[in-house]
């Protein structure tokens, strides 16, 4: 239960209308009672609607988005806290496996959802953050480029994803706490640069 609701006035009159009604009531002009709400007398009338104009536009999905040119920037945030685990731990979401054959769960993660991005991506580019993670430095930063430089921190596809992840894991140590928001707030800025222009 949310004991912090916002205060939401009550209305004043209301009807029932279904889309189908409201369509054709634009087309027929048809009038509807309003009745008073919270009142004693509910039943009795207070005045008329009449709807002048009424349309149902139908919202876009994704590929149609992307058939009408919306362009797509990836951002991956990869979780570096200790709550994974050690990676040298068999256990650990981030373990590599000593064959460097088997992924593990990141890996695999990167992998799969990349694989898909990319094809909507038209230069393949991809930044690509981690956070809760103590760098070499023996700092916690909570967005870091997996590069480990602000000034090349685009990876090429899911090659250049994996290369920057298994790279950074050889340097930062898992840390925490578990705070994303810092990679969600960073990847807000080229969108919001685009829409400034």
């Amino acid at each position: 239960m949310c004991t912090h609701a916002p205060l939401v006035k009550p209305f004043a009159f209301q009807i029932r209308v279904t889309s189908r009604e409201l369509l054709s009531a634009h087309a027929t002009r048809k009038v509807y009672p309003v009745k008073k709400r919270h009142t004693r007398r509910p039943s009795k009338k207070r005045g008329f609607l009449r709807f002048l104009h009424a349309t149902i536009e139908e919202e876009g999905n994704f590929m149609q988005f992307l058939a009408g040119g919306c362009r797509m920037n990836v951002v991956i945030g990869i979780d570096f806290t200790a709550s994974n685990k050690c990676p040298a731990d068999p256990a650990s979401l981030h373990y590599m496996h000593p064959d460097s054959t088997q992924l593990n769960p990141y890996e695999q993660a990167i992998v799969s959802i990349v694989s898909i991005l990319e094809k909507y991506d038209e230069d393949k580019n991809f930044e690509a953050y981690g956070f809760g993670g103590m760098l070499p430095s023996g700092q916690v930063s909570h967005c870091f480029p997996l590069s480990g430089h602000f000034s090349h921190h685009i990876c090429k596809g899911v090659e250049g994803v994996l290369a920057a992840y298994n790279m950074c894991l050889q340097k930062v140590t898992l840390a925490g706490p578990t705070l994303f928001s810092e990679v969600c707030t960073y990847s807000l800025r080229v969108p919001q640069g685009l829409y400034s222009q």
